[in-house]
């Protein structure tokens, strides 16, 4: 673990002080990229004079190092020109700060640092490590090349344009979520990734977002220990059969959308056998009247519905940011109908019980509505 100097308050010395406290002692450098692999210097000497210095070593990585150049047709500078821009797309894919970004010619060098030293005799360690570096080359489109590299020669912060979070001590374990499980799970995943039972219509111009969206929940659901590139990936196979398949980006919001949204509360109500169907949407907007003298099953369905329309209501409608508002209110929404369904459920198992002459108590509760006893205690006091 690294602790930096209280005294030290300015970005710069700090960050200098972490590269000092976790490079090698003597590093190569140079002025130029391609004299940078020649001459050896005290990693102090290094930082302050080289304008290329070399990250790692043959037996230790205490940095976790990555490069990109180029968005589809674009210079990564022309498509997020300052630094702030890029740290916005970081941690919109990834979630968690980096340590610190470093701009380039072309685009921009951002890195993690590690708590512990990771040796490159720790096999496992490093195929973690190599799993974790591949998942987020996919998620923001790293020069896989540079990025791929453990050991290797990058931009000297100090002497370029960069910015320094004061975010480091990062573990391994901190980025596992973003890691596709390995071959054993993946070809179960492999194995469910059909699309059947789907309305083409919902693949079509105008539909896109939501027919996506859905059929991803309804798979997603009740399954276990996915990750939001586990999602991801099944969007994307959905998505290649519309006729013109939405951008990246939109299966990346869609995927982290139900991944942090809905499949991580436990909150996907779709059926996962219910083909799905497009329903009327000629209605108001939003307008939704209050629900009553329903049946439970029309109940739920009726959410669905409702939910349906909200989708593509902030698919077709709003800008990117209204997006964002619209999903917390959708979301918000969506957590007091649920709340209704699971009060509903736990009347109709009491009524029951009563009308059969049984003891009324949280496990009986639970058995008959399927809720878990610490749901039902949520919506029954005895």
């Amino acid at each position: 673990m690294t602790v930096l100097k209280k005294e030290f308050t300015d970005h710069q010395d700090r960050l200098e002080e972490l590269l000092i406290k976790n490079l090698p002692a003597k590093i190569k450098g140079g002025s130029e990229k391609h004299t940078a692999n020649i001459f050896k210097h005290t990693t102090k000497s290094a930082l302050q004079k080289c304008d290329f210095i070399h990250f790692n070593s043959d037996e230790r990585i205490s940095f976790m190092m990555f490069d990109i150049d180029k968005v589809e047709e674009k210079t990564a500078k022309e498509a997020y020109p300052t630094i702030g821009d890029f740290w916005n797309v970081l941690m919109d894919k990834i979630g968690v700060e980096p340590t610190f970004i470093t701009e380039t010619n072309k685009g921009y060098h951002f890195a993690y640092h590690l708590k512990n030293h990771i040796f490159t005799s720790q096999e496992k360690t490093m195929t973690y490590l190599k799993d974790i570096k591949t998942a987020i080359n996919e998620l923001v489109g790293c020069d896989i090349n540079a990025s791929n590299r453990n050991i290797g020669i990058w931009r000297n912060p100090l002497r370029h344009r960069h910015y320094f979070s004061d975010s480091f001590n990062y573990e391994l374990k901190d980025f596992r979520s973003l890691i596709v499980p390995k071959k054993t799970v993946q070809q179960k995943f492999k194995r469910d990734i059909t699309i059947r039972q789907l309305d083409r219509s919902l693949l079509t111009q105008g539909n896109r977002n939501i027919g996506i969206f859905y059929a991803s929940m309804r798979w997603a659901k009740n399954k276990k220990n996915l990750s939001a590139n586990n999602i991801y990936h099944y969007a994307l196979s959905v998505n290649q059969q519309c006729d013109i398949p939405l951008g990246r980006e939109e299966i990346e919001a869609i995927a982290k959308s139900i991944y942090n949204n809905y499949y991580t509360k436990n909150l996907i109500l779709v059926s996962s056998s219910e083909p799905i169907k497009k329903r009327d949407i000629n209605e108001g907007i939003m307008n939704f009247e209050k629900m009553g003298g329903l049946s439970k099953d029309e109940y739920k369905n009726e959410v669905k519905r409702r939910q349906m329309l909200s989708a593509q209501r902030t698919n077709e409608v709003v800008d990117i940011e209204q997006k964002k508002e619209s999903m917390r209110e959708v979301q918000k929404a969506y957590s007091q109908e649920q709340k209704n369904i699971n009060q509903a459920k736990v009347n109709d198992a009491i009524e029951t019980l009563r009308s059969e002459g049984k003891k009324i108590t949280v496990s009986a509760i639970s058995r008959l509505c399927g809720l878990s006893r610490n749901t039902v205690r949520k919506y029954y006091q005895a």
